[in-house]
């Protein structure tokens, strides 16, 4: 049967102190987008920036001191995976692990490692996290979020994390669900804009994965937009064709030097995925229903600064990691406009896939092809459609169990709008009564 349980894990780091007293006033998300892409492309590239993180405050209090630190978990297990999430810090995937061949799916840190990377500035490297509402990583990425437990008509036990988006004042619901006999993790999510307005809205799921140095990523695009980082807030766009763009080819991350962001562009007639294949064929897949159409590579690449980089976010003797990325928008540098009144839902799934090597590191049309079949064999795209359409009825709008507490900012928001005679937050969702409030 499915599991779903609570317990408690310890990870050697550096312990994040309160938050600061000072609003961060300082231009740091703002970027000179320069862009060589073609008109048909459609990109919204500078929509939605944020000059700052206001209403935020900073995460600046931390040192190098490194200690043992514990944290709640939340973990859901079948008989092919077990899923082990971190509520505490964003919600974030900490593990996931396939019980058959016992591998590790996507990049468990094994270290605690903060670093200045967040838009609050705190931010740690490893496994899945979850950016809402503008770019940069979250501001609730090292924050706790609502946690509650429900379960499917079915009685498959559902984890639910949420919390109210201050930046864009709108909510974000996190369904995770392992069905027995399930070789995939499924996330059903859920964004609210109950507000009288068109807002820009953004979302990117970012997995990092174990870099071996003799794997590929497999999207199924024909061009990518390759992002150049000319200087800290300075970046060059341009759209270039797969797999060889800039002379080489960029699907094999070691063959990277410098840090790099690919922006696969993918078909909108197309199914949305990413998979990371390793040299023996087996990999990680990402798939989703096409809602969500954006798919990244991040590397920090094989010079000095990126194997730096590295060492400073994770052990010394640890794996380098990559990340994949999928997200509403074809690149980061541009939001979505979420129209008044209105709700996005998309399903997003997480397993391994064993493909034929030889297909995989051959010519790139074999190896999109090898991928997108065996998809389509495990998990076709309409059982994704159909599961995302059918746990609307069966959980995604009922109250669960709260478990655990996030900010008490949804609180005062709900006082704010009961005074101003707007509707409010979705009643599903249990944000606190107005003690909680800060």
């Amino acid at each position: 049967m499915s599991l779903f349980y609570f317990g408690k894990k310890k990870i050697r780091g550096n312990a994040l102190g309160e938050e600061s007293s000072f609003p961060g006033m300082r231009n740091a998300l703002g970027q000179k987008i320069e862009s060589r892409t073609d008109e048909e492309d459609g990109l919204h590239l500078g929509y939605g920036q944020v000059p700052n993180i206001l209403p935020h405050t900073m995460q600046d209090r931390y040192g190098r001191e490194e200690r043992e630190l514990e944290f709640e978990t939340a973990v859901l297990e079948n008989s092919y995976l077990r899923a082990e999430f971190l509520p505490g810090v964003g919600g974030r995937l900490w593990s996931l692990l396939d019980k058959e061949t016992n591998r590790a799916l996507i990049h468990e840190n094994p270290v605690f490692r903060i670093g200045n990377f967040g838009i609050r500035n705190a931010w740690v490297a490893g496994g899945v996290e979850w950016n809402i509402g503008n770019r940069g990583h979250d501001a609730f990425t090292l924050s706790p979020l609502f946690t509650a437990e429900l379960e499917d008509s079915d009685g498959t036990p559902v984890l639910r994390m949420y919390e109210f988006n201050r930046i864009r004042a709108v909510t974000y619901q996190m369904d995770f669900f392992l069905p027995e006999g399930s070789r995939f993790l499924f996330a059903r999510m859920r964004i609210v804009n109950s507000r009288q307005e068109t807002i820009p809205m953004y979302w990117w799921s970012n997995t990092a994965v174990r870099e071996s140095g003799k794997e590929r990523i497999v999207v199924p695009a024909e061009t990518t937009f390759a992002n150049t980082y000319v200087d800290e807030s300075h970046h060059l766009l341009r759209k270039l064709p797969l797999p060889f763009a800039e002379g080489f080819d960029c699907t094999v991350p070691r063959n990277h030097w410098n840090s790099k962001d690919h922006f696969f562009n993918l078909p909108e007639n197309r199914r949305k995925y990413e998979a990371v294949i390793f040299e023996d064929g087996f990999g990680l897949l990402q798939a989703s229903t096409r809602f969500l159409c954006g798919r990244k590579l991040f590397v920090w690449g094989s010079s000095p600064g990126g194997r730096n980089w590295q060492r400073r976010l994770t052990s010394p003797d640890g794996p380098d990691y990559l990340e994949i990325q999928a997200g509403l928008c074809k690149t980061q540098m541009e939001c979505r406009p979420m129209p008044p009144n209105s709700v996005w839902e998309w399903l997003e799934a997480y397993g391994p896939v064993q493909t034929r090597p030889e297909r995989i590191f051959g010519s790139w049309e074999n190896a999109v092809s090898e991928v997108e079949q065996t998809l389509n064999t495990i998990l076709p795209e309409q059982k994704l459609d159909e599961l995302l359409s059918r746990t609307r009825r069966t959980f995604a709008l009922k109250k669960g169990h709260l478990h655990s507490r996030g900010s008490g900012w949804g609180a005062l928001e709900n006082l704010r709008r009961r005074q101003a005679g707007e509707p409010l937050l979705p009643e599903h969702l249990e944000f606190g009564e107005t003690e909680k409030t800060q």
